[in-house]
């Protein structure tokens, strides 16, 4: 007969030590705030409704929502997702739309985003960097600011991608 008070220990010893959540020891997780849509500025909720939808189709769930005012009375909506059902949240992705266009302008895949900052004209994802041979829980590349500004019809990189894990 199975001991449940092992499994439940074994399972709460796994939760503790970073396994299924960041990846990282206790000592280094990182989380991402979810702000509530009131808190982000939109100025109205059908552009979030069509964009999170968006998302949610393909497999993604939000949790982090910025808006960046664009000149000519535009806004930019920059959201940083997980996929859905990741275990061990490493899969992510952060999109960009403009005002209520259905597909986003911007779609990038990440593995440890630490932040998403909005920026004069853009907004900025701050990642952790992967060596050659680093495992998927412990990139050593050091932290990488990857910016991206609007520059009238697009968006344009300033900055160095993060290096994704090889393995």
């Amino acid at each position: 007969m199975t001991d449940f008070r092992f499994i439940a220990t074994a399972c709460a010893v796994l939760v503790l030590s970073g396994c299924g959540t960041s990846g990282k020891g206790p000592s280094q997780a990182t989380s991402i705030p979810t702000l509530p849509p009131t808190s982000t500025g939109f100025s109205s909720t059908q552009p979030l409704s069509i964009h999170l939808a968006y998302l949610r189709a393909r497999s993604y769930t939000p949790d982090i929502r910025l808006t960046i005012r664009l000149p000519r009375d535009h806004d930019l909506y920059v959201v940083h997702s997980v996929c859905t059902g990741s275990a061990d949240g490493h899969c992510q992705a952060v999109d960009a739309f403009v005002d209520g266009q259905r597909a986003p302008i911007f779609h990038s895949e990440y593995s440890a985003v630490q932040s998403l900052k909005p920026i004069t004209g853009g907004f900025e994802v701050i990642a952790q960097s992967y060596k050659q041979g680093d495992p998927l829980c412990c990139p050593s590349g050091g932290t990488v600011t990857d910016r991206y500004v609007w520059s009238g019809g697009a968006l344009t990189e300033h900055g160095s991608l993060p290096k994704q894990p090889s393995g």
